[in-house]
């Protein structure tokens, strides 16, 4: 879901206005969309012109969760992307977010959720948590203007899903 600074619908296509689920090519583009500037200067969407920069700034990640998925794939998805950084991981215990942290080189570990959706210097949140604390992060995310990646499935029922979009 992304209510943040621009947002994607059903995978990686960019369109405005309504929620969706982003990919972290989609959410870079949207990154860069809502600042003016794009990697290449080219024409984007609607034909409008983007000026080019020389130095941009990467997208910042925070990732929610300290399990398997989040050590194999989403911290190392993130990385593999030339214009994203994992910049804070987040788990329900400390312990275990400053060691996944350092076998990464992600330079901050918490286990403040809340804090890290609200950190202004956090553009995206990947949530790699447990099921049933989805819907809760995800609206924290949102609510807090960040783009958000989540791990299936993204509630556990109807209701809370309707919330996420919601919010």
């Amino acid at each position: 879901l992304s209510r943040g600074k621009s947002c994607v619908s059903g995978g990686s296509r960019p369109r405005g206005g309504t929620p969706g689920v982003i990919s972290l090519s989609a959410a870079v583009a949207c990154h860069y969309e809502s600042r003016g500037d794009s990697v290449t200067g080219c024409h984007g969407r609607r034909g409008r012109q983007y000026p080019t920069m020389t130095a941009p700034s990467k997208l910042r990640v925070g990732v929610i969760g300290t399990g398997a998925f989040a050590d194999v794939c989403h911290i190392p998805g993130v990385q593999s992307h030339p214009d994203a950084e994992v910049a804070a991981v987040c788990g329900r215990r400390i312990e275990a977010a400053r060691e996944l942290a350092e076998k990464h080189g992600v330079p901050r570990a918490t286990d403040d959720f809340e804090a890290l959706c609200a950190d202004p210097d956090i553009d995206a949140i990947t949530i790699a948590s447990a099921n049933v604390v989805h819907a809760e992060q995800a609206i924290a995310a949102l609510r807090n203007g960040k783009h958000v990646f989540c791990e299936k499935p993204l509630a556990m029922n109807a209701a809370e899903a309707r919330e996420m979009a919601a919010a």
